[in-house]
C-alpha cells in the first residue's frame, strides 16, 4: 500500500529506483500496516536476498506441527512433521522460510511451527537436505 492521507501507515521503508524510465534516480517512501508486509515488500523487491549466501547450517529449523495452507502467492504450504529453515522472523508472528525437503521458500505462522533445539536433529535435517537437493540435481 502506498502512503495516503486516507490511512497512515505505520511500517515505513524507502525505494531507490536507481534508474527510471526517465533514467533518473528516484525515492518513494512506502508504508504497510503491518510488520511482516513491511518484510514481505522488501523482500520481494530484493533488499533481503542474501538467504542464496547464507550458510544453512547457521539458520534456525522449526518443524510444522499445523497444517497450513498459503493464501497468497509469496506464502509457503505445509504440512505436518515439514522441517523449514528460517531466514527472517518478524515480530507480529510470521516467519520467511525454505522447505527442506524441496527447497520451496515463502512465508507462513510462527504459531504452526515449533523450534528444533537438538543439535543431532539439527545435523541430521541438514545432512538429508544435501541428500535430497543433491539427487536434484544428478536427475
Amino acid at each position: 500500500m502506498l502512503y495516503s492521507r486516507q490511512s497512515s501507515p505505520v511500517h515505513l521503508f524507502r525505494l531507490a529506483v536507481l534508474s527510471n524510465h526517465a533514467g533518473e534516480k528516484v525515492e518513494l517512501l512506502l508504508g504497510t500496516d503491518t510488520q511482516s508486509e513491511r518484510a514481505r515488500w522488501i523482500t520481494v523487491l530484493g533488499q533481503d536476498r542474501d538467504g542464496q549466501n547464507t550458510d544453512r547450517t547457521t539458520l534456525t529449523q522449526v518443524e510444522i506441527i499445523r497444517t497450513y495452507t498459503a493464501k497468497q502467492s509469496d506464502e509457503l504450504s505445509l504440512q505436518v512433521a515439514d522441517v523449514v529453515l528460517v531466514y527472517q522472523k518478524v515480530n507480529d508472528g510470521w516467519y520467511e522460510g525454505e522447505r527442506l525437503r524441496d527447497g520451496e521458500r515463502g512465508w507462513f505462522p510462527m504459531e504452526c511451527a515449533k523450534e528444533i533445539t537438538c543439535r543431532a536433529t539439527i545435523d541430521k535435517n541438514m545432512e538429508r537436505m544435501g541428500r535430497l537437493l543433491g539427487l536434484e540435481t544428478n536427475v
